[in-house]
């Protein structure tokens, strides 16, 4: 599924989920495994629509076990609430033309290589902006000193410029 991201509460998906309750515990033995969290993965607060984001998932794009587990990769998430969330990594686009990627120096050849159809069946990557929120975690005395960082490591591993607004890091108003 790809989908951009809705910046409300999703109340029909409530609604549902109430309602597959009601009938799973009226019809005793009916089993309505209906997995919400696929669908409310494109759901955020308000307080995030200056993103504009979307969003690609995939219920299960492999033939079989075997390849899910070759080529996913699994992380355990305990800050909010506990999850695994299992994603496969897409890799970004990397401009195997600068000179911060091909170096004249082939020790530090830092070039994407990819067969020449990779990007035919994989979406084309690019990072355009990076936006830090307000409880990201970042003092305002430090913004600075990973915005900087971070447009950095996208020059030297990704091979082009980002140039981060130094005003992202706001508040949103209610």
């Amino acid at each position: 599924m790809l989908s951009k991201v809705y910046y409300e509460f999703p109340f029909d998906l409530i609604s549902l989920k109430k309602d597959l309750d009601v009938l799973e515990n009226k019809y005793s033995g009916a089993e309505l495994n209906i997995d919400l969290g696929k669908l409310l993965a494109y759901h955020k607060h308000p307080d995030y629509n200056s993103e504009s984001e979307i969003r690609l998932s995939s219920y299960y794009p492999f033939i079989n076990y075997e390849a899910s587990i070759t080529h996913c990769n699994s992380e355990f998430r305990f800050d909010d609430r506990p999850r695994i969330t299992e994603y496969f990594p897409l890799k970004l686009w990397v401009n195997n033309e600068s000179a911060y990627i091909k170096p004249v120096d082939h020790r530090y050849d830092r070039r994407l290589y990819v067969p020449d159809d990779y990007f035919v069946k994989n979406p084309k990557i690019k990072i355009k902006n990076v936006y830090f929120g307000y409880n990201c975690g970042i003092s305002n005395m430090d913004f600075g000193k990973y915005r900087e960082k971070l447009e950095e490591i996208i020059l030297y591993k990704l091979g082009y410029r980002v140039n981060l607004n130094p005003n992202l890091f706001q508040k949103v108003d209610d």
